[in-house]
């Protein structure tokens, strides 16, 4: 939109006013009609659109109000409106398209900033979209190691008391098995928690 803005169009609103000199009514002629008109008022309303040259393209329309004095049988005030297309284009080169210059410039530097800035932010979003991924399945393989160390860690409790049972092992070891379930049983719950919170961030970004 910045770089666009050297070139927008502009709508315009201009208005002058005007007076030949400083006669007063009872010194014009009533037959010279040669610098008859005493004072005037303009407004030019219209759009303008700047060409690559530096120059200037308008269309406007254009509408006066002219005081006449001392011109016998015409009227005191004369209204003219009309329609203009204009093209405006300095010949000197280097003056007339200097501020046109400088505003393109000026305008490409932040196009070319705001490219870094979004390349910059898209390079962000795709990184941490990479680490949540791989932080989803390191999460998800060391939940299937937990429940593989579950398993065997519940298989050897099942061990102990049939080896008590028998009267081979201890009671102690018995407890000692059953601990280790109790620790494999919550580090599953943790791998569980932890692929939870990676999933969802994952689809948040």
């Amino acid at each position: 939109m910045v770089a666009k803005g050297a070139y927008d169009l502009n709508v315009f609103n201009t208005s002058r006013y005007g007076r030949f000199n400083s006669k007063d009514e009872k010194d014009y002629s009533t037959t010279d009609l040669s610098n008859a008109a005493k004072s005037y008022f303009r407004t030019d309303t219209g759009l303008r659109q700047r060409v690559p040259t530096g120059g200037t393209l308008s269309a406007y329309y254009t509408s006066t109000n002219e005081q006449l004095l001392g011109v016998y049988g015409l009227r005191k005030q004369r209204d003219r409106n009309y329609v203009t297309v204009e093209l405006a284009q300095s010949l000197l080169k280097g003056l007339g398209d200097k501020e046109a210059r400088g505003a393109i410039a000026n305008a490409l530097l932040a196009v070319h900033d705001s490219e870094e800035g979004r390349n910059l932010a898209i390079s962000q979003v795709v990184l941490e979209v990479i680490r949540a991924y791989w932080t989803l399945e390191v999460a998800q393989n060391n939940l299937a190691v937990g429940h593989k160390i579950l398993g065997m860690a519940q298989e050897v409790l099942r061990r102990e008391g049939v080896r008590f049972n028998q009267g081979i092992s201890q009671g102690v070891d018995v407890d000692r098995a059953r601990l280790a379930v109790k620790q494999r049983e919550y580090a599953v719950l943790q791998y569980e928690r932890d692929v939870a919170v990676a999933q969802e961030r994952l689809v948040l970004l």
